[in-house]
């Protein structure tokens, strides 16, 4: 990685568009990449651009940006709770193995999960319907959930 110093204002707005006219999300980690700098030091870039008004923020992840406070990291949740898959943290996104695993094993946006079993290395069972999963530690603190709610039973 060089010195964040070595990239002034104009870098990293152009590597911003570049990136959204190549139709890539912006990310930190993407930015990152592009200019050989750390996502610390991406992040404070950010921050000064925002400030003088150059940029705008959707909540980039990683910018200070708030994350909505009912959601936690599924790695939180305890055997027998079910809860509804909300987000994917910027690290798993931009892993190709992973998206592919969560996405044969139904673990997208708006899923409905149960977690079946936590191991004692922190490794999660997980059901989607009919469909099983386990993920470790890593992975479950990527995904970021909230409490599902509980569907009323016919009568």
């Amino acid at each position: 990685m060089s010195n964040p110093e070595s990239h002034g204002v104009e870098d990293y707005l152009e590597a911003i568009y570049e990136l959204q006219e190549e139709g890539e999300r912006v990310v930190q980690a993407r930015i990152s990449r592009r200019l050989g700098v750390t996502r610390a030091s991406v992040s404070e870039q950010v921050a000064r651009l925002q400030k003088m008004r150059l940029v705008e923020s959707n909540a980039m992840p990683g910018t200070g940006a708030t994350i909505d406070p009912t959601l936690q990291p599924l790695k939180d949740f305890v055997a027998g709770e079910t809860v509804e898959l909300v987000r994917l943290l910027e690290d798993v996104e931009l892993d190709t193995d992973a998206m592919r695993y969560f996405e044969e094993h139904a673990l997208v946006p708006g899923a409905r999960i149960t977690i079946v079993d936590v191991g004692p290395d922190g490794t999660m069972s997980l059901a989607v319907g009919d469909t099983k999963s386990s993920l470790g530690p890593k992975l479950t603190d990527n995904l970021w959930v909230r409490p599902a709610i509980r569907k009323a039973r016919a009568k």
